[in-house]
């Protein structure tokens, strides 16, 4: 999708005279409208770096309120844009197909969680035979070996539901 100077003023929340001036300022690196939606991320962290240099540029000559208001304002916008560049992010990742929704993240943890419940129960039955007549420095082992098993396993099949848990959910 491609986006034209108020269509970008109106992602960014500021007035299409302030793309205007943007767009004309030696600084601007993202051409002339239109631009596409997935520079939005960029064109944020652009703004949000401008005004920043802005607030450090601060002349020391100003008058101390005047100086502590603009930089107050100016902190305000950058705590603002970091939003905004955050949430324009998790869109486009959103619409990479790249995020999960919240519904289907519970849903595999309500799913893991169970299998975790139902296997750990069901050790005792399971181990039962093997821990009869076992010494107690073989029990432990034993029990510590099943429980590894069956961690690694739901780890296994949970990587194989959510792919990106493979990378980073390891052991």
């Amino acid at each position: 999708m491609k986006l034209n100077q108020k269509e970008l003023a109106t992602r960014l929340s500021v007035n299409k005279s302030t793309v205007g001036r943007w767009v004309q300022d030696a600084r601007w690196t993202f051409g002339p409208a239109p631009w596409p939606a997935s520079l939005v991320p960029e064109i944020l962290l652009w703004q949000r770096t401008e005004l920043e240099r802005q607030a450090e540029a601060m002349a020391p000559a100003d008058a101390e309120a005047i100086r502590g208001l603009r930089k107050e304002k100016l902190q305000a916008e950058i705590r603002k844009l970091k939003i905004q560049e955050e949430t324009a992010r998790v869109d486009l990742e959103r619409i990479r197909g790249s995020t999960i929704a919240i519904t289907e993240v519970r849903r595999l943890i309500i799913q893991l969680v169970t299998a975790a419940r139902n296997r750990l129960l069901a050790l005792g039955d399971e181990l039962s035979p093997q821990l009869t007549g076992a010494q107690p420095e073989e029990i432990a082992p034993i029990i510590n070996s099943r429980v590894r098993e069956i961690l690694t396993d739901l780890a296994d099949n949970a990587a194989k539901e959510v792919p990106e848990l493979a990378d980073g959910g390891g052991t």
